[in-house]
């Protein structure tokens, strides 16, 4: 792995792939370089497991193949950005037309130029000057006309607030890429729609700043986000900004700012604190069919809502394992799995004991568990019946939010199984 300081120049960008169309757009950099600062094989730098620590099975990375196939452990720059290129890893699209590394298409960065050793020579006509040719296109359009706006990067998340900034600050710039605002530039959003053709002008404000003139894009009054499996289309948007100058004459101009300006996805939630201890006596009960409930969870997705049918929205909860505490073990006592921990607990939807009944929320073992003879050598002694003793248990618990789609966090349930020999 080696470390790099190389200025890099972003100068055509594309994140849609298509076999007809030409989706290449020019990129318009920020006033300060994107700098390349380290090099690496992908799994020298990290790269090869996800934010939990997994090797990945499937590339994640637009433009690396599955880890089965050839090629999956590439030298893999990292650059850090000054706004966002390409597409965001890590979302999983329910489109066809997202650039993947099977569906690749032209992206250009350029590094600072340096002084060729070679004797280059150029012909040029005879016809004007490099100058006069630059004096005749900026007089043949107002320097005063809004063609685009220069370091707008969409910050959206799902966890703003009304009246939050969802875009970094940006300013209205010319045709030779000079910054316009002022007193006599106003701005208007004309239009917002998200990828599947939706209007949801309603859902943003724009705000100018009386100081500087620059402007911000903002959430609306009222108006809060939530991420979901549908958020890569639904929450993916285009804006139409309408900019009026009126220095000398008036000069209305149309700026498309457009995809991707994505939503992020906050990470869900819940109430309390991990690991839960609930209080009471949890009994064996091998004649009884039901189940006994353990804890009620309180889980959130990422959204700033306080209403439960938001902040409840597309949430569940797995349980990923089940450990016993093995007293005996001829090495030491360790947390062990406990044998077909599925089979014995679940989280169900309990109406009576959740506050909330959107989503299952109640964590449950089925009276058929019982307790083990943790203080044995052997694991074939577990289960003799006689000298099972009251048992400690550990359940590992797996909030999921947009249906699994999303992001992810991680609980534990302690509770001690109590013989009972009635």
């Amino acid at each position: 792995m080696y470390s790099s300081s190389v200025k890099m120049y972003p100068r055509v960008d594309n994140n849609v792939f298509s076999l007809t169309l030409a989706k290449n757009k020019q990129f318009f950099p920020d006033k300060l370089p994107d700098k390349l600062v380290r090099i690496g094989l992908r799994d020298d730098i990290g790269l090869d497991k996800d934010v939990d620590g997994t090797a990945y099975t499937d590339s994640p990375f637009y433009g690396i193949p599955d880890i089965s196939q050839k090629g999956s452990n590439p030298f893999i720059g990292e650059v850090s950005t000054r706004k966002q290129i390409g597409n965001s890893g890590g979302y999983s699209s329910v489109t066809t037309n997202q650039v993947s590394y099977k569906q690749t298409r032209l992206n250009v960065y350029e590094t600072t130029p340096f002084e060729s050793q070679l004797d280059i020579y150029y012909e040029t006509g005879t016809s004007g000057l490099i100058s006069e040719l630059n004096t005749f296109i900026a007089n043949s359009a107002s320097q005063y006309a809004a063609v685009s706006v220069g370091d707008f990067t969409f910050i959206g998340n799902e966890d703003d607030n009304p009246g939050s900034n969802l875009s970094t600050t940006f300013f209205p710039v010319n045709s030779a890429g000079v910054d316009i605002s002022g007193t006599n530039m106003t701005g208007q959003i004309i239009s917002v729609v998200n990828a599947i053709g939706i209007d949801v002008t309603s859902q943003f404000d724009l705000y100018r700043d009386g100081t500087t003139f620059d402007y911000n894009i903002r959430s609306a009054a009222g108006q809060y986000f939530v991420f979901d499996n549908a958020s890569f289309n639904k929450n993916n948007y285009k804006f139409i900004i309408r900019f009026t100058d009126t220095t000398i004459d008036t000069v209305i101009n149309d700026v498309i700012i457009n995809f991707p300006n994505q939503l992020s996805n906050a990470k869900p939630t819940f109430v309390g604190s991990s690991p839960f201890a609930p209080s009471g006596t949890f009994l064996e009960n091998t004649t009884d069919s039901s189940a006994t409930n353990i804890q009620v969870l309180d889980g959130k997705n990422g959204t700033a809502s306080t209403d439960p049918d938001s902040y409840k929205r597309q949430l569940y909860w797995t349980v990923d394992l089940v450990e016993f505490y093995w007293v005996g073990k001829p090495d030491g006592p360790e947390w062990t799995t406990y044998p077909n921990y599925a089979q014995y607990f679940r989280v169900f939807k309990d109406t009576f004991a959740q506050t909330h009944d959107q989503i299952a929320e109640t964590l449950q073992y089925y009276n058929g568990l019982i307790c083990l003879d943790v203080n044995v050598v052997s694991k074939r002694g577990w289960y003799e019946y006689e000298r099972r003793t009251n048992t400690d248990f550990r359940v590992h618990l797996r909030l999921y939010d947009a249906n699994g789609s999303g992001l992810r966090t991680t609980a534990r349930v302690d509770f001690t199984l109590t013989r009972n020999d009635e």
